[in-house]
């Protein structure tokens, strides 16, 4: 009985160090729209919003899928562990691909930029 008490536990612990990596890349794929969008407080607020009603829904879920409702310590544990994780292990390769994602989006936005001020002075 003890043994499966134990693996139930961690079993939700482990579950809990994935929904930290999860909310980890979340971040870090809402910060790359808030570059793309300029950062103004309206978008910051609304996609940092966001981050939290998902994460909140899926703690919640967590919550009730692993300990019916019951909050135990190494949940919420677990979760900033996966988060630590996730910055540590994978943060920055997934900052180097949005990085050129955004580069690649840059150069068309500088191109497309270039076609239309030089639409504008012919226009004139």
């Amino acid at each position: 009985m003890m043994e499966v008490v134990l693996a139930q536990q961690t079993q939700a612990f482990l579950h809990a160090a994935v929904l930290g990596l999860l909310l980890g890349l979340l971040y870090d794929v809402l910060a790359f729209f808030r570059r793309l969008g300029g950062g103004g407080v309206f978008l910051t607020a609304l996609l940092d919003l966001l981050f939290c009603l998902m994460g909140a829904a899926g703690f919640f879920l967590l919550v009730f899928g692993e300990s019916r409702g019951v909050i135990r310590g190494y949940l919420p544990l677990g979760a900033i562990l996966g988060g630590a994780l996730y910055a540590v292990l994978f943060s920055p390769s997934v900052h180097r691909v949005l990085g050129k994602i955004q580069g690649f989006f840059a150069f068309f936005q500088g191109k497309f930029g270039d076609f239309q001020g030089k639409h504008r002075r012919r226009s004139k």
